[in-house]
């Protein structure tokens, strides 16, 4: 299972067995390993490995080495990630008479945990998975960040053992546990392009949800919420507040949480694609530091998708080293083993990021901020006006009944692209926001996965799984959709896919915009007019006075994403037909899969729907070679 993540932590290695009151500790540093006696908290009927994979950020020296123990030897800790106040915790548990032996985040987080338990999670500001094994109490503990930033897995095997990692390749290899596809994940990523937590694409492996904590003690698994993203966009909200005063706001947060996650033993660099979110990041940097900062971003020449003179223009304005990674049709085509061998469970996104990552890793960079957030926090999406915009045409249209009708008969005469999406959209109950986001945003619709994929969604949203909580509406509109984009988009798809995508290159990406400060700082502003602006998110920024370049603020937005539609067609046409026709059959009856590939040929389907199935068909193979 160690091996399996060893891209995760290249660095150092580290393991350590608790067995009969006895501890063996071995390192990449000392192999042949030490033993420590603890004859008080023997238990021969039970064995504890807490296995280490570092990548050295904070404390380079041996101090930061993993697995950690407190000096009574009671606490273990395996940790991933990075707690921007750990300096701040540090000098208050020192007021409070603990001493410490490292400079590293390691040693704060698991002091914080000897002494305030789960309690201490709320002052820990940063992106984090660790486990804790308490000698005393013979249990385990685990935890995750507010936002799920970095992964946490786990499994409970028939032979009675508790299995936990960061990525879900690491389980499979273990030969433990079943790599059988849990059908109702299936239905997610069809529906949305990604599978929520606490679910995972196979049926005996879950997702610790964000935001919570567990408590193993051998018998039964206890999991519990320490924070909730609904309640703080619940939160009261200013409407009378000006639209400069909130950009005021927006603007010093996003400085004072940039100037925390660039806290760093290693150089700090950023990726910068020209648009809106990673240039504010580039801005931010240069209100308090001016020394080298290193950007890189991902080319497409030739193609509508390049942005590179956006990005170029910016890194001269703010005197960056920049990096460009020229990637064409045949690169992308050829490192497609790669990539999938790298994807941790199916995804319709991230490739961008596995690029990106590769060319900022092969410049020899460990950290890189990224702009992910932007979007949902701030109101960057369609999604931010379209939604609404649809809410109000249904109940208008619920008043004039033949206007529903004569809207039902047109879907039937539209190109298979929009109709079966808009006829679901109509068939939306107007004041369910929810509902109404969630068929707006789908890849495929509910009866289209029933159909032609013989798919049911009888547990849509894991209602029964531990740790799940159902969402809760704002009173606003617009916190209601970043609510949604966040929760059933940003954490589940773009904050997975890069972690995965960054840290198999060996780099720590860090993402300033969701922070758990900022958000608080963006809610309580409250909700700002577009005035005439594309989106919510560029009329923030155009009150910013002269914070980003005039020429970005006049850009329409793009996204950072690949030309897929183009390199679909002409690269990998042959081969996702190919399996479609080989691997697919048990999925699509022969009438919708000619129809279907038709479709696509002629523009009618959207790329990301046979991406998507190209990727489903992929990982289904993998499971297949896992038996």
């Amino acid at each position: 299972m160690s091996a399996v993540v060893a891209h995760r932590g290249p660095d150092d290695w580290g393991f350590v067995i608790l067995h009969a009151g006895q501890v063996e500790h071995r390192s990449k540093s000392c192999p042949e390993g030490e033993i420590i006696s603890r004859p008080e908290a023997a238990d021969a009927g039970r064995t504890v490995i807490l296995v280490h994979r570092r990548l050295s950020i904070i404390d380079l020296s041996s101090g930061g080495h993993q697995p950690m123990r407190t000096k009574d030897g009671r606490f273990w800790i395996t940790y991933n990630g990075e707690i921007y106040n750990y300096k701040e915790l540090r000098r208050e548990l020192e007021a409070e008479g603990v001493s410490f032996r490292s400079n590293s985040d390691t040693e704060v987080l698991v002091s914080l945990y000897a002494r305030e338990g789960a309690e201490g999670l709320r002052k820990l500001r940063g992106m984090f998975a660790f486990a804790v094994w308490d000698e005393d109490r013979r249990e385990l503990f685990l935890a995750r960040d507010r936002f799920g930033i970095k992964p946490l897995y786990y499994a409970q095997t028939s032979q009675g053992l508790f299995l936990f990692s960061s990525e879900l390749k690491a389980f499979l290899s273990s030969g433990l546990v079943s790599p059988d596809i849990d059908r109702e994940a299936e239905f997610a990523f069809l529906q949305r392009g990604s599978i929520r937590a606490p679910k995972t694409f196979y049926r005996d492996i879950k997702a610790l949800p964000p935001a919570h904590w567990a408590r193993w003690d051998g018998k039964q698994l206890l999991v519990e919420s320490y924070w909730s993203l609904s309640k703080t966009l619940a939160r009261d909200h200013h409407a009378s507040t000006s639209i400069a005063e909130v950009a005021d706001s927006a603007r010093h947060a996003l400085i004072e949480s940039v100037k925390a996650h660039m806290i760093s033993d290693v150089p700090v660099g950023i990726f910068l694609s020209g648009g809106l979110d990673s240039t504010a990041l580039v801005a931010a940097v240069r209100q308090f530091y001016s020394g080298p900062l290193r950007t890189f971003t991902v080319v497409f020449p030739g193609t509508q998708w390049d942005e590179s003179h956006l990005a170029r223009q910016a890194a001269a304005y703010y005197g960056t080293d920049h990096v460009e990674l020229e990637v064409t049709k045949d690169e992308f085509y050829g490192g497609l083993d790669k990539l999938f061998s790298a994807m941790d469970q199916p995804t319709v996104d991230g490739v961008n990021t596995y690029f990106v990552a590769k060319s900022a890793r092969d410049a020899g960079v460990k950290v890189a901020l990224s702009g992910l957030g932007g979007d949902e926090i701030l109101g960057g999406y369609k999604s931010f006006v379209d939604v609404p915009r649809l809410q109000r045409y249904l109940r208008a249209a619920r008043c004039v009944p033949w206007v529903s009708g004569a809207a039902a008969s047109l879907t039937k005469r539209l190109p298979i692209r929009w109709a079966p999406k808009l006829a679901q959209l109509l068939r939306c109950a107007p004041d369910n926001l929810e509902a109404l986001w969630r068929d707006y945003r789908a890849l495929f619709t509910d009866e289209q996965i029933h159909d032609d994929f013989g798919l049911e969604a009888t547990d849509r949203e894991n209602s029964q799984a531990p740790g799940f909580q159902p969402s809760s509406e704002t009173s606003d509109p617009f916190w209601s959709i970043a609510r949604l984009e966040m929760e059933r988009f940003m954490i589940p798809q773009l904050l997975r896919d890069s972690d995965v995508f960054t840290m198999c290159h060996g780099i720590e990406l860090r993402t300033p915009f969701v922070d758990h400060l900022f958000l608080s700082a963006a809610v309580g502003a409250g909700t700002w007019p577009r005035n005439g602006a594309p989106s919510h998110k560029i009329a923030l920024f155009r009150q910013m006075g002269g914070f980003l370049p005039a020429n970005h603020l006049a850009q329409p937005k793009m996204g950072f994403t690949l030309p897929f539609e183009i390199w679909l067609r002409e690269a990998l046409l042959n081969d996702v037909s190919s399996g479609i026709s080989r691997d697919m059959r048990s999925l699509l009856n022969r009438s919708y899969h000619r129809r279907f590939l038709d479709g696509f040929i002629r523009g009618h389907v959207h790329w990301s729907r046979i991406w998507s199935l190209y990727v489903l068909e992929r990982f289904k193979a993998r499971g297949a070679e896992a038996c």
